[in-house]
C-alpha cells in the first residue's frame, strides 16, 4: 500500500465531508438539533431513574429502621429499672437476622451481635444522629441512631441493618435502566430519521417536478402539495403563466409589427426605388403619411413590449403618481378642469410597476381630456383589498353598442378602430396582466366612464 496515495484519499474524503457538511440542508439542520436534544433527553431520563430508585430504596429502608427503633424504644421504656442485665436482655431479644440492636448508657455499649461491636462503637462514638451510612470495604450499612429516656437515664440506641445497603440488585436495576435508555435513544433517532425523511419527501418530489419542468416533460407543478408548500407552488405556477403570457404577447407583437409595416415599407420602397423618376408632391405626402403611420405602429409595439407585469417593480405611492400624471396632462390640455377625489391616505402604496401604472392612468386620462368638453373627474378608492381608479369626463362619450368593443381584450393592432385610439389596447393588456378588470360605462356627466380595478393578493400586496 502506498502511504502517499492513502493519505491523499483520506484527505479527499475529509474534504468531501466538509463540503457536504457546509451545504445548507433542512435534513442536516433537523438532525443537528434533534440528535443532541434526544441524547440529552435520554441522559436526563437515565439519571432521573437512578435518583428516583435511590430515593425510593432509601425511603423503604428508612421506614423499616424507624419502625424497629420505635419498637426498641418501647421495650426499653417498659423495662422499668434499667440494669446491665436488663439492657443486655432487651438488646439480645431483638431481631438478629436482619438488624443489629445496640444501646449505650454511661459509657457502656451493648450490641445484639458481638461481631458488629467494633462497628457499633465507631458509629456511636460520633455525634451524628438520624439516618447514617457506614462504609466498610465493599459493604455499606444503613442505620438509625436515636435517643430515649428510661427512668431518668438517657439511652442512645442504634438500629443497624445487618446486610449491605447497596446490593447487586440495585446495580443491576441501574444497568437495566441504562440499557433501556440506550435502546430508547436509538429508537428515537430511528423515528426522527424516518419522520424527517417522510416530512421532506414532498420537497424531493418538488425537485423532481422542477427537473421535469426544465426538461419540458411538464408545464406546471402539481398543486396537491402540503399546506406549507402549496402557496409557493401556486405562486410559482402563476409566475409561469405570467411568463407564458409575456412570451405570447411578444410573439403576437412581432407578428403584428411585421404584418403592419409590410405595406408602408412596400409603398416607400416602390416610390423611392426609381431614381430616374422625380417624386411628385402627392407621392411625397403619401409617403410621409405612410412613414408617420409606421412610426406610430413601432411606438405602440415598443410600449407594449415595455409592460412589466405584476412580478416587476416596487410599490409606488399612488396619490403622488396620479397627481404627477394630472400635472402632465394639464400642460397638454390647459383649458380643461381636473378634479381629484381620493378615498385613501396620501401615503397609500400599491405593488405595481411605475411604467405600467403611468401607461394605464396616462392613456385613460389623455383620452378623457381629449374628448371632454371641459371637466374630468379622477377618483381613487380602496375597499375589500381592491384598488379602484375611476376616470370620467363630460364629453360626447361612446354609444352603448360600442362599449363592448372597447372592453375586448387581446385585439391585434390591425384590428384597432379609431376613436379612443390605440392606447386603450395597451391599457387593456396591462390591466389583464395584473389580473385586474377594465370596465367602460356611461358617465353621469354624459361622457365616458372608465373603471380600473386591481385585486390585492400575495403577489400584489397593499401597503398603507
Amino acid at each position: 500500500m502506498n502511504p502517499p496515495k492513502t493519505y491523499k484519499r483520506l484527505k479527499d474524503n475529509i474534504s468531501t465531508f466538509r463540503n457536504w457538511w457546509g451545504r445548507r440542508s433542512i435534513r442536516k439542520t433537523l438532525f443537528s438539533y434533534l440528535f443532541p436534544m434526544g441524547l440529552a433527553f435520554m441522559i436526563v431520563v437515565w439519571l432521573s431513574h437512578q435518583l428516583l430508585i435511590g430515593y425510593l430504596h432509601e425511603e423503604l429502608h428508612r421506614s423499616r429502621l424507624e419502625a424497629q427503633a420505635s419498637q426498641f424504644k418501647e421495650m426499653l421504656a417498659g423495662s422499668g429499672q434499667l440494669t446491665d442485665n436488663t439492657l443486655k436482655k432487651i438488646v439480645n431479644s431483638g431481631d438478629q437476622g436482619d438488624y443489629i440492636f445496640s444501646a449505650s448508657s454511661g459509657g457502656r455499649i451493648v450490641a445484639s451481635d458481638k461481631k458488629y461491636l467494633s462497628i457499633v462503637k465507631k458509629i456511636m462514638s460520633g455525634s451524628e444522629s438520624g439516618i447514617i451510612h457506614y462504609s466498610d470495604k465493599n459493604q455499606v450499612l444503613l442505620g438509625l441512631t436515636s435517643e430515649t429516656d428510661v427512668g431518668g437515664e438517657k439511652i442512645n440506641i442504634l438500629v443497624l441493618e445487618a446486610r449491605s445497603y447497596k446490593t447487586g440488585i440495585s446495580d443491576n436495576v441501574h444497568l437495566v435502566i441504562g440499557i433501556i435508555a440506550l435502546v430508547l435513544f436509538f429508537s428515537i433517532i430511528f423515528f426522527i430519521y424516518l419522520s424527517v425523511n417522510i416530512a421532506l419527501k414532498p420537497l424531493g418530489d418538488l425537485s423532481i417536478q422542477l427537473s421535469e419542468l426544465k426538461n419540458g416533460r411538464r408545464t406546471r407543478l402539481a398543486e396537491d402539495s402540503p399546506v406549507e408548500f402549496r402557496e409557493v407552488v401556486v405562486d410559482f405556477n402563476h409566475l409561469l403563466e405570467v411568463l407564458d403570457r409575456r412570451l405570447n404577447r411578444s410573439r403576437r407583437s412581432m407578428s403584428d409589427l411585421s404584418h403592419s409595416i409590410k405595406t408602408p415599407l412596400t409603398v416607400a420602397i416602390a416610390i423611392t426605388g426609381d431614381q430616374d423618376t422625380p417624386i411628385e408632391q402627392d407621392d411625397r405626402e403619401f409617403l410621409h403619411a405612410k412613414l408617420s403611420e409606421l412610426r406610430k405602429i413601432i411606438d405602440t409595439q415598443m410600449r407594449r413590449a415595455e409592460m412589466s407585469g405584476q412580478y416587476s417593480g416596487k410599490p409606488i405611492k399612488v396619490v403622488e403618481k396620479v397627481e404627477a400624471i394630472i400635472d402632465v396632462v394639464r400642460r397638454i390640455y390647459p383649458r380643461k378642469s381636473y378634479l381629484l377625489k381620493k378615498d385613501l391616505p396620501d401615503d397609500f402604496f400599491w405593488a405595481i410597476d411605475e411604467h405600467d401604472f403611468n401607461e394605464v392612468v396616462g392613456n385613460i386620462l389623455d383620452n378623457a381630456a381629449k374628448w371632454s368638453d371641459g371637466r374630468i373627474d379622477i377618483t381613487l378608492a380602496q375597499y375589500h383589498h381592491i384598488f379602484k381608479i375611476t376616470i370620467e369626463d363630460d364629453g360626447p362619450g361612446v354609444e352603448q353598442d360600442n362599449l363592448d368593443q372597447l372592453t375586448m381584450r387581446k385585439r391585434r393592432l390591425d384590428e384597432q378602430t379609431p376613436g379612443y385610439g390605440l392606447g386603450l389596447s395597451i391599457v387593456d393588456e396591462i390591466v389583464d396582466n395584473y389580473s385586474g378588470k377594465l370596465a367602460f360605462s356611461r358617465s353621469k356627466m354624459g361622457g365616458l366612464r372608465v373603471d380600473v380595478m386591481f385585486s390585492a393578493s400575495k403577489l400584489t400586496p397593499v401597503f398603507s
